[in-house]
C-alpha cells in the first residue's frame, strides 16, 4: 500500500511520458489558435491513452507490466508517426502570440479557477487514506465511494484479471465504467504507494474538468455573440459553486450558535445536505468530483470534447472532428452518463447543422437555379440565417 521510491519514481515517470506524448500529438495536429488549449486536450489524449491502450493489450497479456510496456510503445509509436506526417507536409502552426497582460485581462477566471484547484487538491490529499493513530481514515464525503474505488484500483492491479472482476465476490465481472479506476491501477502496478496512485490522475483530471469547462463556456458565448471574460468567469462560478439557501437554518441563530458550528463537527449536516428539513442540493465539487471519480473523469472528457466539437464545427476541421469521435466513442467505459450526455447535447447540434445546411440550399437554388425564388427571397434567407447564427459558418 505504501509502495517504495523507486515504485513511485516508475508510476510517476510512466503517467507523465503519456501526459508528454499527448501534448505533442495535439500541437501537432491542432494548428491554430490558442497553444493553452492545445495543452489541454493534449493532457487529456494523454489520461485517455493511458486509460484504453493498457486496456487493450490486457485481453492478450491480462492486466500485467508487460500490457503496459506495449501500451507505451505504441502510444510512442503513434507520436512518431503523427509528427513525421506534419513535417513532411509542411504545416505551418499559426498559435496567437502569448502576453500575459492580455491573458490575465481575457481570462479573469484564473483568480478564481488557481485558488480553487489548490483548495481541492489540499483537500483530497488531507482526506484521502490519512494515516491516523495507527489506522486508516478518510473525509466525509469520500465514506464509502472511496472504499470502493480503492478496492477496484488494488484488486485489477493485484489481480491481473481481465476482464477485472469484484474482489468482494470472485468470478463476478465488474458492473461499472472501470477506466477512471484502472489508470491509478496503471501507476500503482509498477509499486507506487496507493495514496500517489489514487490521487495524481485526480489532480490531472481536475485541470481538464475546471480549463475544459471555462473553454466550452467561452466558447459557446462566442458563438452567442455575448461573450466576455466576466461573463464567461460568472459560468464558472455559478456552475461549480452551486448549492442553494439551505445556509439559513444554520445562520439564522448567529454564527456562534450550536447550530451553526455543528457544520464543522457532525456528520453530513451540511448547508447543502440537511436532511432534517429535507434539503438536499448537492454541490457539484465535494458531493461529485471529490467521490465520484467516475463523473470526475468523465466530465475531464466532457468538457474539454465540448469545446473541441464548437472548434470543429466553426473550422469545420477533419482533424479535430476525428479527434473528438475517438474521446466520444471512449468515454462510454468512463462515465456512462457522460456519453449519454454528450449523445444529447451532439444531436442538437446536428439539427442546427441541418436547418442550417437547408436554409444555404435553398439560397443557392434561388440565386441560380429556380427563376420564381427572387433575390428579394434569397436576402430574406440570408438574413434570418444570420439573425439565427446560423450563418457564421
Amino acid at each position: 500500500m505504501f509502495g517504495s521510491i523507486i515504485g513511485n519514481i516508475l508510476g510517476i515517470s510512466y503517467f507523465l511520458i503519456f501526459q508528454i506524448l499527448g501534448i505533442t500529438i495535439t500541437l501537432r495536429i491542432i494548428r491554430r489558435g490558442r497553444v493553452a488549449f492545445s495543452i489541454l486536450i493534449g493532457s487529456l489524449l494523454g489520461s485517455f491513452a493511458l486509460q484504453w491502450l493498457p486496456i487493450l493489450f490486457s485481453f492478450l497479456f491480462s492486466f500485467t507490466k508487460l500490457s503496459h510496456v506495449f501500451a507505451l510503445l505504441v502510444f510512442f509509436l503513434i507520436t512518431a508517426i503523427v509528427f513525421t506526417y506534419t513535417i513532411r507536409k509542411g504545416y505551418t502552426y499559426y498559435y496567437e502570440t502569448f502576453d500575459l497582460k492580455s491573458f490575465i485581462k481575457s481570462n479573469l477566471v484564473i483568480f478564481v479557477l488557481i485558488p480553487l484547484y489548490i483548495l481541492v487538491c489540499v483537500i483530497l490529499y488531507k482526506e484521502t487514506i490519512p494515516m491516523i493513530d495507527g489506522s486508516l481514515h478518510c473525509g466525509q464525503s469520500t465514506y464509502g465511494d472511496m472504499n470502493m474505488h480503492l478496492g477496484f484500483i488494488t484488486s485489477i492491479a493485484k489481480q491481473h484479471t481481465f476482464p477485472p472482476e469484484y474482489s468482494i465476490h470472485p468470478g463476478t465481472k465488474i458492473a461499472y465504467p472501470f477506466l477512471s479506476d484502472s489508470i491509478s491501477s496503471s501507476i500503482y502496478i509498477w509499486g507506487s504507494s496507493l495514496k500517489l496512485a489514487y490521487l495524481l490522475p485526480m489532480y490531472f483530471a481536475l485541470i481538464h474538468v475546471f480549463c475544459g469547462m471555462y473553454s466550452f463556456s467561452k466558447y459557446l458565448l462566442g458563438r452567442l455573440k455575448v461573450a466576455t471574460p466576466a461573463k464567461a468567469c460568472l459560468a464558472f462560478i455559478l456552475f461549480f459553486f452551486n448549492g442553494g439557501f439551505g445556509f439559513w437554518y444554520f445562520i439564522k441563530k448567529g454564527f456562534f450558535d450550536e447550530s451553526f458550528t455543528r457544520i464543522f463537527t457532525e456528520f453530513y449536516k451540511t448547508p447543502t445536505n440537511y436532511l432534517d428539513v429535507n434539503i438536499q442540493w448537492h454541490n457539484i465539487i465535494c458531493d461529485m468530483l471529490i467521490p465520484q471519480r467516475a463523473t470526475l473523469f468523465g466530465w475531464a472528457v466532457l468538457f474539454p470534447l465540448l469545446a473541441l466539437i464548437l472548434q470543429a464545427r466553426k473550422e469545420k476541421s477533419i482533424k479535430k472532428f476525428v479527434l473528438s469521435g475517438i474521446f466520444a466513442g471512449g468515454l462510454v467505459l468512463i462515465h456512462t452518463h457522460s456519453f449519454l450526455a454528450l449523445a444529447v447535447i451532439c444531436s442538437i447540434f446536428l439539427l442546427h447543422d441541418l436547418k442550417s445546411n437547408i436554409l444555404k440550399r435553398k439560397l443557392r437554388k434561388g440565386f441560380f437555379v429556380d427563376d420564381e425564388f427572387s433575390y428579394w427571397q434569397s436576402y430574406t434567407i440570408l438574413g434570418e440565417m444570420y439573425e439565427l447564427g446560423l450563418g457564421t459558418d
